[in-house]
């Protein structure tokens, strides 16, 4: 007689569940735990922890048609009524899919699960509408908070987030005075997102004295404010500050702040290094750009490939063409790609120099990350054949063996050229 299986118990069932990866499978799980049930067993009864796991894999698979039938078998528990926190992730799982109406209507069929909303799904429903462009209705339900939560430190970080996006720097920093006046303290988040506001707004000034007093240090300042307030300065809110330096061309400051957070062990984003290194470039401040991109790794932030096209881009800028000869080889080597554009000027510039030599060595870098084209191969060999150019360019290694075979080489097109120089030995890789 075979072996009867063991039904899965509901504590089994929430083990099975948060296993499965296939969302569609831990459905069918979920709906027929046992396929074959014994008649003499009672009814199989899911655990809230169940429930949570299935809503959560359903959401983040956008299977919402599935998500609102176990919503409605929710519903009908009564057994337990189900936490806040499984209609704010409902809420926001339909807005991240831009379904605004989905995510206020499960907002207002809260009460019928037996489930009393807070200040917390209120603000799941005012970022959902944030994050669905639905500014008119995150601004209703903002101003009619009070009928039903008090607003607490995340309703106004969500507000100043929204006049952020609207670009509306006024509004932000009235909602955070406004937020201070009723007594609502604010969070870390707060100070990151109002600085990001005003620093995008182009008042880094303002962004240092928020609370209105004058500082001889406006970097400190900020800082002491927060902790006034019980915050901590975080990575986001310094990061925000050397953003908002660069932006206003002022990298002096930009360099402190990025020197007080090597201090605090914090790391800087790998935008912002990137973005302080292409206003060194910009300004032509090249030994600054250089000191920091040498100093990424060291700050835990190592360059990646578009810190090398804007340091090679400056370097381009500021003619200094055997160091980004250097680093176009260090770049290749690393398997990032430059730009055609990049590539295009820094022949230029050494056909206009004459350089042969480097000429070579660019060529031959570029032949090892497989990066000649047709048209580099054209430019090179047309550059080489040019009489005005001959002179000074006769030194070329792809020129071997094509003594005489100039005027061929003139006019052929530069796929038949390269192929040319190919047959000859010419280049060196």
């Amino acid at each position: 007689m075979a072996k009867l299986r063991q039904p899965i118990s509901p504590y089994r069932l929430s083990s099975l569940l948060r296993q499965e990866k296939n969302p569609k499978i831990a459905l069918q799980l979920f709906l027929n735990p046992n396929p074959n049930p014994d008649p003499n067993l009672k009814p199989f009864r899911h655990s809230l922890l169940s429930y949570d796991l299935i809503i959560t894999k359903l959401g983040r698979a956008k299977l919402f048609y599935e998500l609102d039938q176990i919503l409605a078998r929710l519903k009908l528990e009564t057994r337990f009524a189900p936490p806040e926190i499984i209609f704010c992730n409902v809420i926001t799982f339909y807005a991240n899919r831009r379904l605004p109406d989905k995510a206020i209507e499960v907002y207002d069929s809260i009460p019928s699960f037996r489930c009393l909303r807070t200040a917390k799904s209120l603000n799941s429903l005012m970022n959902g509408m944030l994050l669905c462009g639905e500014w008119d209705h995150m601004r209703r339900i903002f101003y009619g908070f009070e009928r039903f939560a008090c607003p607490d430190a995340c309703s106004y970080n969500v507000m100043i987030r929204g006049f952020r996006v609207l670009g509306d720097v006024d509004g932000a920093r009235k909602m955070f005075d406004e937020m201070r006046v009723r007594g609502v303290c604010p969070d870390e988040v707060t100070f990151g997102v109002m600085m990001e506001t005003l620093c995008e707004g182009f008042r880094v000034k303002e962004a240092f004295m928020m609370n209105r007093e004058g500082r001889e240090d406006e970097v400190k300042g900020v800082l002491k404010e927060m902790k006034r307030n019980g915050c901590r300065p975080d990575d986001g809110t310094y990061n925000a500050l050397v953003t908002g330096f660069c932006k206003n061309e002022d990298f002096e400051s930009a360099l402190k702040v990025l020197g007080e957070m090597d201090k605090r062990k914090l790391k800087p984003y790998l935008t912002t290094c990137n973005t302080l290194l292409h206003g060194f470039c910009k300004g032509r401040m090249m030994n600054e750009a250089v000191d920091l991109f040498q100093d990424m790794p060291r700050l835990g932030c190592n360059p990646y490939e578009v810190a090398y096209r804007i340091l090679l881009n400056g370097l381009l800028d500021d003619l200094k063409l055997e160091d980004a000869a250097t680093l176009l080889d260090e770049m290749i080597f690393k398997g990032f790609h430059p730009t055609s554009g990049s590539i295009s000027k820094l022949m230029d510039l050494l056909i206009q120099q004459g350089n042969a030599k480097m000429l070579s060595i660019v060529l031959n870098s570029l032949a090892k990350g497989n990066h000649v084209d047709a048209n580099t191969w054209s430019m090179a060999v047309s550059t080489a054949t040019h009489p005005s150019s001959r002179s000074d360019l006769g030194a070329l290694r792809y020129r071997r063996g094509l003594t005489g075979l100039n005027s061929i080489l003139w006019e052929e097109s530069a796929a038949s050229k390269l192929e040319h120089c190919h047959s000859c030995g010419g280049l060196d890789v």
